[in-house]
């Protein structure tokens, strides 16, 4: 049986940030909250920058452990370093 590693659709629409492919992805008014933030991205030109902002350094490593699906909703969960530190950090992103 060929599974896919977890996190693997979510990986392919954020490497392809900055093409129309990017935010077709989305649904029509998309919202990102995260812990880093103070506040949401609203949209995906928010979005876009959010990802190009995070993909190019803030995190040393990051990987998806675990991946669910419960309807219209993914559930991915993740763990990795970040900022130098050498403690792992662990989140889930929905």
């Amino acid at each position: 049986m060929n599974q896919r590693a977890p996190g693997h659709d979510w990986i392919a629409i954020v490497r392809q940030n900055g093409t129309a492919a990017f935010g077709k992805a989305f649904a029509p008014h998309p919202t990102l909250d995260a812990s880093v933030l103070g506040g949401p991205c609203v949209g995906v030109q928010a979005i876009a920058a959010f990802f190009a902002a995070t993909s190019s350094g803030m995190y040393e490593t990051i990987e998806f452990t675990h991946e669910t699906t419960d309807g219209m909703k993914t559930y991915l969960e993740w763990q990795g370093k970040a900022f130098g530190k050498q403690e792992r950090r662990s989140g889930c992103t929905a």
